[in-house]
Formats: C-alpha cells, sequence, structure tokens
C-alpha cells in the first residue's frame, strides 16, 4: 500500500505491540518473521513512498506466496495512485494469496467497501485471475476491528499454497560483494517444501543478524534454473532451484 496506509501498523498489531497514531514512514524494507497460528512467515513491509515503489515493490511482489494490500479508506485524494499500483502488484504475481484490507474505518467519515470496489474496479479480479484465492475486509489497525479475522484466512491459504507447492532445489551460493566465490551448499532437489521454507527462514534470520538487512532481492531466469539472488552489504547469496519450482520467500 501507499506511504502512511496502515501497514506497519498492521506489522505492530501482529507483533502485539500498542497502536502509535503517528508512524515514522518505513524506509526501504522491514523484514519480520513472526509465528501466526503455530506456523512462522516471514513477511516483508515494503516502503510505500514512490522512489521505494519503483525500486523495490516489483521484484518482492513476484517472489512471494501472498500479497497483502492496505488502503486507507480515509485518502480520497490518493485512490487512484492505490488503485495503478494495486493492478501493477496483481499483474506481478498472478498466483500469489491476495488480502486487500480497507483501513482507518474507525473514523467518523471513510470510502465505505462498496465504494472501494467501484473506485478500484475490483470486481475485475475473478475474471482476470479466476483461479487466485482474495478477500476483502474492512479493518481498523488501532482498533484491531476484523484484523485477526482477515490474518488468520490468509495465513491458512498461503500455508496451503506453500504446502502443495513442487520445489527443486540445487543450491546455495555465497559471494563476497565483489564476486569472490566463498562457499557453497548443495541440497537434496526432492526436499519437502515445508523443510524447505523452514530452512530459509533460518538462514536468512541468520545472515540478518550477522551481516545486516537486506539491500537488494532479484530473480533471474536462465533456460532451465530459476535464482534467487540475496544482496547484502558484505556478501550475495544466490539459491538456484529448477525453472517450474514454486520459489518460496
Amino acid at each position: 500500500g501507499l506511504e502512511q496506509a496502515g501497514k506497519t501498523s498492521l506489522i505492530r498489531r501482529l507483533r502485539g505491540e500498542e497502536f502509535i497514531e503517528k508512524n515514522l514512514p518505513t524506509a526501504g524494507i522491514d523484514t519480520n518473521f513472526l509465528d501466526i497460528n503455530g506456523l512462522l512467515f516471514q513477511l516483508f513491509d515494503l516502503g510505500g513512498q514512490r522512489d521505494f515503489r519503483e525500486f523495490f515493490w516489483e521484484n518482492y511482489v513476484k517472489l512471494s506466496n501472498g500479497i497483502i494490500f492496505v488502503i486507507d479508506c480515509n485518502d480520497i485524494e490518493r485512490i487512484n495512485d492505490a488503485k495503478e499500483w494495486f493492478w501493477k502488484a496483481v499483474k506481478w504475481n498472478t498466483k500469489a494469496t491476495l488480502l486487500i484490507l480497507l483501513n482507518k474505518t474507525d473514523l467518523p467519515v471513510y470510502i465505505n467497501r462498496q465504494e472501494i470496489i467501484r473506485l478500484m474496479d475490483l470486481k475485475q479480479l475473478p475474471m482476470i485471475n479466476p483461479g487466485r484465492s482474495f478477500r476483502i475486509f474492512e479493518v481498523s489497525m488501532k482498533t484491531g476491528k476484523n484484523v485477526q479475522e482477515a490474518i488468520t484466512w490468509f495465513c491458512d491459504k498461503v500455508a496451503e499454497t506453500v504446502l502443495e507447492s513442487t520445489v527443486k532445489l540445487f543450491g546455495v551460493f555465497f559471494y563476497l560483494s565483489n564476486g569472490i566465490p566463498i562457499t557453497s551448499i548443495k541440497i537434496d532437489p526432492t526436499l519437502d517444501a515445508s523443510l524447505f521454507t523452514g530452512y530459509l527462514s533460518a538462514m536468512d534470520s541468520f545472515t540478518t543478524d550477522s551481516l545486516g538487512p537486506t539491500e537488494e532481492l532479484k530473480s533471474i531466469f536462465t533456460e532451465n534454473h530459476k535464482i534467487l539472488v540475496v544482496k547484502r552489504s558484505k556478501i550475495i547469496c544466490a539459491v538456484v532451484s529448477d525453472k517450474e519450482s514454486e520459489m518460496l520467500t
């Protein structure tokens, strides 16, 4: 969602933290690992300012199993901007589970659900992606209205998708930032998807603590392989999978 839509407030609520009336806008990307209903999820809180939308959003959206798009129902002046970037995200990733949160419905005056559906052409979703799971919730990050219900639905759907995914992972390769190889890890290509998710989560957590947060994330496609490249300040990590595999992030 755009800046100040309520994305960081959602993360804070999921972490059990108090609501803050004025959060500072997210600068770039904030990565979070959260245990939700007994499952570990990696959430990317993407900065909503235009520069961040243009630089970061596409790569992260393409590599995600689920998309949460937060809309400020009190910001009629920027509803067309929200519409533009919502449809970009939907087209970048046609398979990801989609949760649309209409935030700030605790305010006395806001754009209601039916009007948002009309203004953003959301009735087109089932026709464009007939197989995609999606739902629309009116929520309030301030009061918690419908947040738990929405997140429970979303996480259950994402978990179903992940567990049904086919993953053929060949290896993980580490390089210094100047391109010099450090080491590599060969992995059984028949690795179970659920184990794969936990493996990458643990690896990412370790490297974040040791080497700092992710600075850049991109995917590269060759004739037979899909390569996820994660760039940090001191190291570059490349995860190589089969081209047809569902890459999990």
